[in-house]
């Protein structure tokens, strides 16, 4: 279970649930934002329903994972991340809202240090994939609160450090870390082609709606540039959707391991993915 640590004493479940609750009654729309819980026997309570587990605790399943997908009143819900089941339907601007809600309290309930260890992973990979050629820019792709800039920094004491995140409140906590922020325009990054060297993309890759992302993050690559990404509780197939969606995109694949990370006392599994730019 969860523990209460921030200043309202508030878990970051029941932020997500009150969260849920105010998108839901102000769009008046139910295609975002469900967090689901589970009995103590495992079996999933969807949101609404009573439960026998008092909020404002999560409870993970048996084996310890969400599903990847799940169907509820004859519509399918993908696992984004935590307990917070979105639509198909809902875009990046729906996952962008959620967390301009729960920036506030994001660092509080993430354990940073584990965290840093994995973009310190994708960075370090990433250089070992370009070769021996200088990193003069990096972008954090979708940075959050910022958390990577202290391990780029170290990494890379000479190289520009910009950033980009949809949500505007992470963009502004990012800002404060010292990244320069970059941001979107008609689906387009204010960033010329061929400007960046390295792109590091922690813990989202499973949450981009569109594909143009994609596609945008090659456009800005510098020839022999990397991408490199973390990945989760990936979904069925996924490896050939991303193969295909790398290489159509002019950046293909060129490693994919399943990798272990560690940091602060907590150690997982997850798969590294590194593009590389023709």
């Amino acid at each position: 279970m969860e523990k209460a640590a921030s200043a309202e004493g508030k878990t970051l479940s029941e932020v997500i649930q009150e969260t849920a609750e105010r998108y839901l009654n102000h769009r008046g729309i139910d295609r975002l934002l469900y967090l689901w819980r589970y009995n103590t026997d495992g079996t999933l309570c969807p949101p609404g329903d009573t439960s026998p587990v008092p909020p404002p605790y999560l409870l993970l399943p048996p084996d310890g994972k969400f599903p990847a997908l799940i169907e509820w009143n004859g519509r399918q819900y993908e696992h984004l991340r935590m307990g917070i089941f979105i639509a198909r339907d809902a875009t990046d601007w729906d996952v962008a809202d959620l967390f301009d809600r729960l920036s506030p309290e994001w660092d509080g309930h993430t354990n940073l240090k584990f965290n840093r260890a994995v973009y310190r992973a994708l960075a370090v990979k990433a250089v070992r994939h370009r070769g021996a050629a200088p990193v003069a820019k990096v972008l954090d792709f979708v940075s959050g609160t910022g958390l990577g800039f202290s391990v780029f920094r170290k990494l890379f004491p000479r190289a520009n450090l910009c950033a980009f995140d949809l949500s505007p409140k992470m963009a502004s906590r990012s800002k404060r870390k010292g990244y320069c922020m970059k941001s979107l325009s008609n689906n387009r990054l204010r960033i010329p082609d061929h400007d960046i060297d390295l792109v590091a993309g922690a813990f989202v890759l499973g949450l981009l709606r569109a594909d143009f992302w994609i596609h945008e993050l090659s456009r800005i690559l510098a020839p022999g540039g990397v991408a490199s990404f973390n990945l989760f509780n990936p979904p069925a197939g996924w490896e050939a959707r991303f193969s295909k969606l790398f290489s159509g995109a002019g950046i293909p694949l060129c490693h994919d391991a399943l990798s272990t990370f560690s940091g602060g006392g907590k150690e997982g599994k997850m798969h590294l993915l590194i593009a590389r730019k023709q």
